[in-house]
Order: structure tokens, then C-alpha cells, then sequence
């Protein structure tokens, strides 16, 4: 962050405010892509955040919004953890197949036992 603060002529912590601005701005957007571009008017709305940094842009993204009421739940910051602890486990596997395939919409049985696994 002090090589960017050098190079543009600001202080780090005037970085460190952009980077947090430009953040804001992009969860705002996000929020507005799946909201208001579809007609909503969330400004009677409540923004609920989660996430270890939910609560540092929740405010912020809620005004860029409109949104006066911000719910802050007491274990915002775990909440993915949570949810995670709680998943299935599962596990998936993938194999890129650089082939061109057939007139019949399939690849040669040189590959196909990598689609087993």
C-alpha cells in the first residue's frame, strides 16, 4: 500500500479509503444489479450483512443504497463459517479434455477413462 501511496502522491491511508470506497461501491452495485435495475424500491428495505468484514461496509453500502435500517445479526462475522461447518461434505472432480469431438458428439475412447473418476 506505501508503494501506491508513493506512486500516486497520497497517503497510505488515503489508499487504504479508496480501496474500502471502491468495495462499497461494488457490493452496492451488485445489490442494485439484483434490486433496482429490476424495479424494486429497497429504500423501505433493511440491508442484513454477514461475513468477517460485514459490519466494517455495511453502513456505508446501506447509504449508497438509500437503505436506512441495517440488521448487524450478533454472529455476523461467523455466519459463513457456520453455514460452512454445517455443509455436506462433498467432493467434485473435473478434467479438461483438450479433444475435438465427433460428428456424433463424443470423444475418442482414448479419453473416455477420464471420465470415470
Amino acid at each position: 500500500m506505501n508503494e501506491i501511496a508513493k506512486d500516486t502522491g497520497k497517503t497510505a491511508l488515503n489508499v487504504a479509503e479508496g480501496f474500502i470506497k471502491i468495495a462499497n461501491e461494488n457490493m452496492a452495485n451488485a445489490i442494485k444489479k439484483i434490486s433496482v435495475q429490476k424495479g424494486y424500491d429497497i429504500s423501505d428495505y433493511a440491508l442484513s450483512c454477514f461475513g468477517g468484514a460485514g459490519g466494517q461496509h455495511a453502513c456505508a453500502v446501506a447509504d449508497l443504497l438509500g437503505i436506512k435500517k441495517v440488521i448487524i445479526h450478533p454472529f455476523a462475522g461467523v455466519l459463513s463459517a457456520y453455514g460452512m461447518g454445517l455443509a455436506e461434505i462433498t467432493s467434485n472432480h473435473q478434467h479438461q479434455i483438450e479433444q475435438p469431438i465427433d460428428e456424433n458428439n463424443s470423444i475418442s475412447s482414448e479419453c473416455s477413462f477420464l471420465i470415470k473418476c
